[in-house]
């Protein structure tokens, strides 16, 4: 399929396949529990994901910069029920694409969301226009993904990375250690994509954080 994985990027795959680890992971394919065509069928996709979803933000009808809170849909501001999907957690800054549900009204993605791309494929006209209206104050939940040495009172240097920064607030820490590596998943409350950003640059500057990333799975 001509595709390359980081290390990082195949164990979120094992992750979201519900594997505990990679050794699973390559098991299930093998055994042909798991189909190789669908479990990296998303990964071809989203390196097109502009053909895939035909929708662009700058396209959406220019709005007044009103102090209500809120997401403006198809460029105006009404009270149509929509919430936002558990399976990419938009925050203020990411695009976004509005998607017609049945019973749920309008979820809202983001716009590179695997799950979007697969349930535009089939549903391209339930696909909806929308923008953000969100002033300050505003507090969305966001995680990271984090991978270092499991070092004596390094999670207390990144609570105190996370926490000093605009007094964000942590909701939850998820770590395992193994062979002298932890691995773990942080949400914690942030106003936009910046700040979510800002998060991530402080704690790469630590010693013995190898990787951090945005995390892309459901966070509950």
């Amino acid at each position: 399929m001509k595709l390359n994985f980081s290390q990082e990027e195949l164990l979120k795959l094992a992750r979201n396949y519900k594997c505990d680890n990679l050794n699973q992971f390559y098991k299930n394919i093998a055994q042909g529990e798991l189909d190789l065509e669908k479990v990296f069928q998303p990964r071809k996709e989203e390196e097109n994901v502009e053909t895939e979803i035909p929708l662009k933000v700058e396209s959406v009808v220019q709005y007044s910069r009103s102090s209500t809170e809120g997401i403006l849909i198809d460029g105006d501001l009404n009270k149509t029920l929509y919430s936002f999907a558990k399976c990419c957690n938009p925050i203020p800054g990411d695009q976004i694409v509005g998607f017609v549900t049945i019973g749920e009204g309008i979820k809202i993605h983001r716009k590179n969301c695997l799950e979007l791309i697969r349930l535009a494929k089939n549903g391209k006209d339930r696909l909806m226009p929308v923008a953000w209206n969100i002033t300050n104050g505003h507090y969305f939940i966001s995680g990271i993904t984090i991978v270092g040495e499991d070092m004596p009172g390094l999670l207390k240097e990144i609570s105190s990375a996370i926490s000093s920064y605009e007094s964000t607030n942590i909701k939850s820490v998820n770590i395992a250690t193994n062979a002298g590596m932890f691995k773990g998943i942080i949400t914690m409350e942030v106003k936009d994509l910046e700040h979510l950003q800002k998060i991530i640059e402080r704690l790469k500057k630590i010693k013995g954080i190898y990787t951090v990333e945005r995390f892309d799975g459901a966070i509950q």
